[in-house]
């Protein structure tokens, strides 16, 4: 397994290995090029692991961008010179894919929406299709989680419940979203 953070000072990601034997305590470094985002004083955000391994989406709520990196499980290496998925999104801040991984999911702190993006469609030429799920009155999203029941679970700032995508692996609207699925 491997243990991924972001280091804004280094710009760099840190890949950690964790084995039997414990947490590494020499990461493996990845560079960020300078021509790659996000290069700005304080970075928020998420980062996941595709449910395979091979991809890391990061959302950078700072930079305004949401990344897909291929990752090496191998090596621990982030391949940041050709980004898989570069989308320019106002302060996003929670990032999943789906267990088949031919959806990204993310969720903005402004104006608060949570969004389906579908990599069937996506193309190097930038053709995309994405859809909104939810748009919220009051509160903002938090991050997302893929969860072992199979749910996507998104946390609501100002709610008693997590918002759900019941099915995240089928297009909207057949995926299900539900605002008010699990009561805390």
């Amino acid at each position: 397994y491997w243990l991924v953070t972001y280091s804004h000072s280094r710009a760099a990601f840190l890949s950690y290995l964790v084995s039997s034997a414990g947490v590494s305590t020499v990461p493996v470094v990845t560079v960020v090029p300078s021509s790659i985002p996000p290069l700005v004083s304080e970075i928020e955000g998420a980062l996941k692991f595709s449910p395979s391994g091979d991809k890391l989406a990061v959302a950078y709520k700072g930079a305004d961008r949401v990344m897909v990196y291929h990752f090496d499980k191998q090596t621990g290496i982030v391949s940041t010179t050709n980004p898989l998925l570069q989308l320019n999104i106002m302060q996003p801040v929670g990032v999943s894919f789906s267990v088949d991984e031919n959806y990204l999911y993310y969720a903005t702190a402004l104006y608060a929406r949570l969004f389906q993006f579908d990599y069937n469609y996506y193309d190097a030429t930038g053709i995309q299709k994405q859809v909104m799920l939810d748009s919220l009155f009051s509160g903002e999203y938090g991050d997302l989680q893929l969860a072992p029941d199979g749910k996507l679970y998104a946390a609501i700032s100002v709610s008693t419940y997590l918002a759900s995508v019941e099915k995240p692996s089928l297009a909207y609207p057949d995926c299900n979203y539900l605002r008010n699925d699990l009561y805390l």
